[in-house]
C-alpha cells in the first residue's frame, strides 16, 4: 500500500475504484482484499493467460475415464500427466524441480482458473515437488453435468497445456519466478501436515514403478499401488 502516506493514500483510492467497478472485494477493516470473479477473469486476460471458460476442458480431462492409467492411489493426475508426461518422470531427483518451469507454468496456468473457483485441488506428493490435481465434489458434479450437456472436451486439454504464455512483462515473468522458486523452500501452515498427509501412491508402470522415495523398487522395499486398486 505504499511507504509513505502518500502513496498510501493514492493505493486506497485506487482499491476503491477497483471495488466500485466489481473487480475487488475488500474485506474487514480493508485489511484484506480479493479479485472478484470478474477481476480474476480480467487480470487473465491483460496477462494473456486463459479464462475460466478456456480451462473447462481441464475439468473434463481431469474426469475423463480414459485417463485411468494415470491416476494415483486417491484418483489424482500429477502435473507430469497434464503436461503429457508419465505419471512420474524418470530420471528425476526428489527435491529437484519436476518439470521445466515454461511446462509446468502452462499446467499452473490451466489449472488455476478451476482451483479459485472450487472446482479442482492440489496437494504434493508427500514432501516432494510433483503436484497432483485432483476434482472436488464441485468439480465433479460440474464434470458430469458438461459430460451428459455433451460439452466435454478433454482432448482439449492438452492443447491447451502445450500453449506457452509469451508475455515478456518484465514483472510477470519475475513473480511467476519467484513462486516457483519459493515453493521448493516454503514453510508449510502446519508443518505437520507433510510428514502426516494420507499415503498416495503413483500408478505401477512395471519396471519404471517407483515410490516415495523416488527411487527405483529395487532400491527400496516400500511398493507401489496399481492404479485400479488391483481390481481387474
Amino acid at each position: 500500500m505504499g511507504t509513505t502516506p502518500a502513496e498510501f493514500k493514492t493505493a486506497v483510492r485506487a482499491r476503491a475504484r477497483l471495488a466500485g467497478a466489481g473487480l475487488l472485494r475488500i474485506g474487514p477493516a480493508g485489511k484484506t482484499v480479493a479479485l472478484t470473479l470478474e477481476g480474476a477473469e480480467l487480470a487473465r486476460e491483460l496477462c494473456l493467460l486463459p479464462k475460466l471458460g478456456e480451462v473447462l476442458c481441464g475439468l473434463d480431462f481431469l474426469a475423463d475415464e480414459g485417463n485411468a492409467p494415470s491416476r494415483w492411489s486417491d484418483g489424482s493426475i500429477s502435473e507430469s500427466s497434464l503436461s503429457g508426461g508419465d505419471p512420474v518422470p524418470l530420471p528425476w531427483t526428489v527435491g529437484e524441480p519436476v518439470l521445466p518451469v515454461e511446462v509446468a507454468g502452462a499446467v499452473v496456468d490451466g489449472m488455476l482458473p478451476l482451483i479459485v473457483e472450487g472446482h479442482v485441488q492440489w496437494r504434493t506428493w508427500g514432501d516432494s515437488t510433483l503436484f497432483l490435481y485432483s476434482l472436488t465434489e464441485h468439480g465433479r458434479e460440474l464434470a458430469d453435468q458438461r459430460r451428459r450437456e455433451g460439452k466435454a472436451n478433454p482432448s482439449g486439454w492438452r492443447r491447451l497445456a502445450q500453449r506457452r504464455n509469451d508475455l515478456t512483462q518484465e514483472v510477470y515473468e519475475n513473480a511467476w519466478h519467484a513462486v516457483f522458486n519459493a515453493r521448493l523452500t516454503a514453510k508449510p501452515l502446519d508443518e505437520n501436515i507433510v510428514h502426516h498427509w494420507d499415503p498416495v501412491d503413483p500408478p505401477a508402470r512395471g519396471e519404471h514403478a517407483i515410490n516415495f522415495s523416488g527411487t527405483s523398487p529395487e532400491k527400496n522395499q516400500q511398493t507401489t499401488a496399481p492404479p485400479n486398486g488391483g481390481k481387474e
